[in-house]
Protein backbone atom coordinates (compact mmCIF):
# COMPACT_ATOMS: atom_id res chain seq x y z
CA UNK A 1 0.00 0.00 0.00
CA UNK A 2 1.58 3.04 -0.64
CA UNK A 3 1.08 5.68 1.56
CA UNK A 4 1.08 9.79 0.07
CA UNK A 5 2.93 11.91 2.64
CA UNK A 6 -0.25 13.86 4.21
CA UNK A 7 -1.57 10.67 5.44
CA UNK A 8 1.31 8.83 6.68
CA UNK A 9 1.17 9.76 10.19
CA UNK A 10 -2.15 8.29 10.99
CA UNK A 11 -0.99 5.12 8.44
CA UNK A 12 2.19 5.01 10.99
CA UNK A 13 -0.22 4.97 13.83
CA UNK A 14 -2.81 2.23 12.37
CA UNK A 15 0.74 0.13 11.79
CA UNK A 16 2.66 0.21 14.53
CA UNK A 17 -0.66 -1.71 16.10
CA UNK A 18 0.52 -4.44 13.91
CA UNK A 19 3.72 -6.15 12.31
CA UNK A 20 4.71 -3.67 9.67
CA UNK A 21 7.58 -2.91 7.50
CA UNK A 22 7.93 0.59 5.23
CA UNK A 23 9.51 0.95 2.03
CA UNK A 24 10.87 4.14 2.06
CA UNK A 25 12.06 5.97 -1.44
CA UNK A 26 14.89 8.55 -1.26
CA UNK A 27 15.28 9.01 -4.57
CA UNK A 28 14.73 6.87 -7.26
CA UNK A 29 16.32 7.13 -11.37
CA UNK A 30 19.60 8.59 -12.73
CA UNK A 31 20.02 11.36 -10.43
CA UNK A 32 20.84 9.06 -7.10
CA UNK A 33 19.10 6.09 -5.98
CA UNK A 34 18.18 5.01 -2.11
CA UNK A 35 15.28 3.34 -0.31
CA UNK A 36 15.11 2.21 3.11
CA UNK A 37 13.01 -0.91 4.54
CA UNK A 38 11.74 0.52 8.54
CA UNK A 39 9.91 -0.73 11.18
CA UNK A 40 9.62 -0.10 14.88
CA UNK A 41 13.40 -1.06 15.85
CA UNK A 42 15.12 -1.19 12.80
CA UNK A 43 16.38 -0.28 9.06
CA UNK A 44 18.29 -1.74 6.49
CA UNK A 45 19.26 1.25 3.95
CA UNK A 46 19.27 -0.21 -0.03
CA UNK A 47 21.88 1.84 -2.25
CA UNK A 48 23.51 4.81 -1.83
CA UNK A 49 23.29 7.21 -4.50
CA UNK A 50 21.27 10.09 -1.90
CA UNK A 51 23.04 12.11 0.57
CA UNK A 52 23.01 10.34 4.31
CA UNK A 53 21.44 13.64 5.53
CA UNK A 54 18.32 12.64 3.23
CA UNK A 55 18.41 9.26 5.10
CA UNK A 56 18.64 10.89 8.57
CA UNK A 57 15.20 13.40 7.64
CA UNK A 58 13.12 10.50 6.42
CA UNK A 59 14.32 8.18 9.61
CA UNK A 60 13.15 11.46 11.70
CA UNK A 61 17.40 11.79 12.57
CA UNK A 62 17.43 8.52 14.16
CA UNK A 63 20.47 7.16 12.47
CA UNK A 64 20.88 4.17 14.89
CA UNK A 65 18.25 2.24 13.72
CA UNK A 66 20.23 1.58 10.80
CA UNK A 67 21.65 -1.97 10.65
CA UNK A 68 23.81 -1.59 7.78
CA UNK A 69 23.50 -0.81 4.28
CA UNK A 70 23.55 -2.73 0.74
CA UNK A 71 23.94 -1.47 -2.88
CA UNK A 72 24.31 -2.89 -6.15
CA UNK A 73 27.12 -1.44 -8.17
CA UNK A 74 29.95 1.66 -7.88
CA UNK A 75 27.98 3.71 -10.28
CA UNK A 76 27.41 7.19 -9.05
CA UNK A 77 23.57 7.30 -8.80
CA UNK A 78 24.04 4.38 -6.81
CA UNK A 79 26.83 4.52 -4.91
CA UNK A 80 28.02 8.35 -4.77
CA UNK A 81 28.02 8.71 -1.16
CA UNK A 82 29.37 5.59 0.87
CA UNK A 83 32.11 7.50 2.32
CA UNK A 84 29.61 9.84 3.97
CA UNK A 85 27.61 6.08 4.89
CA UNK A 86 31.02 4.72 6.97
CA UNK A 87 31.96 8.48 8.07
CA UNK A 88 28.66 7.93 9.51
CA UNK A 89 29.52 4.64 11.39
CA UNK A 90 27.32 2.86 9.08
CA UNK A 91 28.18 -0.92 7.78
CA UNK A 92 27.88 -1.11 4.20
CA UNK A 93 27.79 -4.47 1.95
CA UNK A 94 28.31 -4.63 -1.87
CA UNK A 95 30.57 -5.61 -4.23
CA UNK A 96 34.62 -5.31 -3.50
CA UNK A 97 34.74 -3.78 -7.17
CA UNK A 98 33.23 -0.76 -5.44
CA UNK A 99 35.36 -0.59 -2.35
CA UNK A 100 37.87 -0.66 -4.94
CA UNK A 101 36.94 2.10 -6.32
CA UNK A 102 36.73 4.26 -3.66
CA UNK A 103 40.03 3.46 -2.16
CA UNK A 104 38.16 1.57 0.83
CA UNK A 105 39.18 -2.45 1.07
CA UNK A 106 40.09 -2.79 4.68
CA UNK A 107 38.43 0.26 5.98
CA UNK A 108 36.35 -0.02 8.85
CA UNK A 109 32.54 -0.65 8.12
CA UNK A 110 33.74 -1.50 4.59
CA UNK A 111 32.57 -4.96 3.71
CA UNK A 112 32.73 -6.27 0.26
CA UNK A 113 30.75 -9.80 -0.01
CA UNK A 114 31.09 -12.64 -1.91
CA UNK A 115 28.99 -13.76 -4.81
CA UNK A 116 25.89 -15.72 -3.58
CA UNK A 117 26.86 -15.01 -0.28
CA UNK A 118 23.88 -15.22 2.41
CA UNK A 119 24.36 -11.83 5.18
CA UNK A 120 22.55 -11.42 8.62
CA UNK A 121 22.34 -7.24 8.61
CA UNK A 122 20.12 -6.93 12.16
CA UNK A 123 17.04 -9.22 11.39
CA UNK A 124 17.22 -8.69 8.01
CA UNK A 125 18.88 -11.78 5.98
CA UNK A 126 20.46 -10.76 2.56
CA UNK A 127 21.39 -12.89 -0.20
CA UNK A 128 22.93 -11.51 -3.33
CA UNK A 129 23.59 -12.46 -7.23
CA UNK A 130 25.17 -11.38 -9.92
CA UNK A 131 23.35 -9.27 -12.53
CA UNK A 132 24.24 -8.63 -16.31
CA UNK A 133 25.42 -4.98 -16.09
CA UNK A 134 28.62 -3.79 -17.73
CA UNK A 135 30.23 -3.08 -14.34
CA UNK A 136 30.06 -5.96 -11.37
CA UNK A 137 26.94 -5.43 -10.17
CA UNK A 138 24.67 -7.70 -7.76
CA UNK A 139 20.65 -8.00 -7.29
CA UNK A 140 19.34 -9.15 -3.74
CA UNK A 141 17.22 -10.64 -2.20
CA UNK A 142 16.13 -9.43 1.19
CA UNK A 143 14.20 -11.92 3.98
CA UNK A 144 12.84 -10.48 7.33
CA UNK A 145 9.43 -11.68 9.49
CA UNK A 146 7.93 -8.74 8.92
CA UNK A 147 8.22 -8.78 4.70
CA UNK A 148 8.82 -12.40 3.88
CA UNK A 149 11.11 -12.24 0.44
CA UNK A 150 11.65 -9.32 -1.32
CA UNK A 151 13.23 -9.13 -4.56
CA UNK A 152 15.70 -6.17 -5.52
CA UNK A 153 16.96 -5.64 -9.09
CA UNK A 154 18.24 -2.91 -10.69
CA UNK A 155 20.92 -2.06 -13.72
CA UNK A 156 20.64 -5.10 -15.52
CA UNK A 157 19.66 -6.53 -19.02
CA UNK A 158 17.87 -9.78 -17.62
CA UNK A 159 18.15 -12.37 -14.75
CA UNK A 160 16.72 -15.74 -14.15
CA UNK A 161 14.35 -17.30 -11.43
CA UNK A 162 15.64 -16.83 -8.06
CA UNK A 163 13.86 -20.31 -6.68
CA UNK A 164 12.07 -19.20 -3.74
CA UNK A 165 8.56 -17.75 -3.14
CA UNK A 166 8.36 -13.91 -3.37
CA UNK A 167 6.47 -11.60 -1.41
CA UNK A 168 7.73 -7.88 -2.89
CA UNK A 169 9.34 -7.13 -6.53
CA UNK A 170 11.12 -3.90 -6.41
CA UNK A 171 12.69 -3.63 -9.94
CA UNK A 172 13.93 -1.64 -12.50
CA UNK A 173 11.92 -0.88 -15.62
CA UNK A 174 13.83 1.22 -17.34
CA UNK A 175 13.03 1.92 -20.82
CA UNK A 176 10.80 1.25 -23.18
CA UNK A 177 12.84 0.05 -26.65
CA UNK A 178 10.27 1.74 -28.96
CA UNK A 179 10.35 5.23 -27.34
CA UNK A 180 13.80 5.29 -27.58
CA UNK A 181 14.22 3.89 -31.32
CA UNK A 182 11.53 6.62 -31.86
CA UNK A 183 13.70 9.11 -30.31
CA UNK A 184 16.82 7.99 -31.59
CA UNK A 185 15.17 8.38 -35.21
CA UNK A 186 13.79 12.24 -34.89
CA UNK A 187 17.27 13.14 -33.88
CA UNK A 188 16.13 13.64 -30.25
CA UNK A 189 18.57 10.84 -28.42
CA UNK A 190 22.00 9.71 -28.86
CA UNK A 191 22.30 6.48 -30.62
CA UNK A 192 25.21 5.34 -29.05
CA UNK A 193 23.56 5.90 -25.33
CA UNK A 194 20.57 3.74 -26.80
CA UNK A 195 22.99 1.31 -27.39
CA UNK A 196 24.17 1.39 -23.98
CA UNK A 197 21.15 1.46 -22.57
CA UNK A 198 20.18 -1.40 -24.05
CA UNK A 199 23.05 -3.12 -22.83
CA UNK A 200 22.76 -2.64 -19.17
CA UNK A 201 19.33 -2.04 -17.89
CA UNK A 202 15.45 -3.60 -17.66
CA UNK A 203 13.32 -2.87 -20.52
CA UNK A 204 10.10 -3.09 -19.79
CA UNK A 205 9.36 -5.92 -21.43
CA UNK A 206 11.84 -8.04 -20.31
CA UNK A 207 11.38 -6.80 -17.00
CA UNK A 208 7.55 -8.67 -17.06
CA UNK A 209 9.89 -10.88 -18.21
CA UNK A 210 12.06 -11.78 -14.87
CA UNK A 211 8.80 -11.05 -13.04
CA UNK A 212 6.64 -13.90 -14.83
CA UNK A 213 10.19 -16.23 -14.08
CA UNK A 214 9.79 -16.30 -10.33
CA UNK A 215 7.68 -17.72 -8.17
CA UNK A 216 5.01 -15.56 -7.46
CA UNK A 217 2.48 -17.60 -5.60
CA UNK A 218 2.65 -15.39 -2.54
CA UNK A 219 3.44 -11.69 -4.64
CA UNK A 220 1.66 -8.79 -3.15
CA UNK A 221 3.04 -5.90 -4.66
CA UNK A 222 5.68 -4.57 -7.67
CA UNK A 223 7.32 -1.49 -6.98
CA UNK A 224 8.39 -0.33 -10.40
CA UNK A 225 12.28 1.94 -10.19
CA UNK A 226 15.16 3.64 -12.18
CA UNK A 227 12.48 5.34 -14.92
CA UNK A 228 14.59 6.55 -17.68
CA UNK A 229 13.73 10.32 -18.10
CA UNK A 230 12.16 10.72 -21.83
CA UNK A 231 12.27 6.77 -22.45
CA UNK A 232 9.59 5.74 -20.28
CA UNK A 233 6.00 5.83 -19.74
CA UNK A 234 5.20 5.44 -16.23
CA UNK A 235 1.24 5.05 -16.46
CA UNK A 236 1.75 2.64 -19.43
CA UNK A 237 4.30 0.66 -17.09
CA UNK A 238 2.01 0.34 -14.41
CA UNK A 239 -0.96 -0.73 -16.76
CA UNK A 240 1.08 -3.08 -18.47
CA UNK A 241 2.65 -4.86 -15.30
CA UNK A 242 -0.60 -5.00 -13.52
CA UNK A 243 -2.69 -6.21 -16.63
CA UNK A 244 0.24 -9.28 -17.31
CA UNK A 245 0.83 -10.06 -13.79
CA UNK A 246 -2.82 -9.37 -12.04
CA UNK A 247 -0.92 -8.13 -9.19
CA UNK A 248 -0.92 -4.33 -7.45
CA UNK A 249 1.64 -2.26 -9.30
CA UNK A 250 3.22 1.14 -8.39
CA UNK A 251 5.91 3.52 -9.92
CA UNK A 252 8.30 4.75 -7.52
CA UNK A 253 8.82 8.61 -6.65
CA UNK A 254 11.06 10.21 -4.27
CA UNK A 255 9.14 11.26 -1.09
CA UNK A 256 6.85 7.59 -1.65
CA UNK A 257 6.32 5.36 1.26
CA UNK A 258 4.89 1.73 1.40
CA UNK A 259 3.48 -0.11 3.62
CA UNK A 260 4.81 -3.86 2.77
CA UNK A 261 3.27 -6.09 4.64
CA UNK A 262 3.81 -9.82 4.90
Amino acid sequence: MLYKQGWLRLALHTAKSKKFMLLRVIGTGSSGNCYILENDNEALVIECGCKVADVKKALNWELSKIRGAIFTHEHGDHAKYVKDFIRNGVHLYGTKETFESQKLIGRWFAHPIEVAKKIEIGNFTVQNFNVDHDVACFGYIISHKDIGNLLFVTDTVSIGSVRIPLDHIVIEANYDQDEVDDRVAKNEFNAKLGDRIGQSHLEIRETLNVIKRQDCSRLKDIILIHMSDGNSNENKFVKYINLNTKTKTYAAHAGDVYNIER
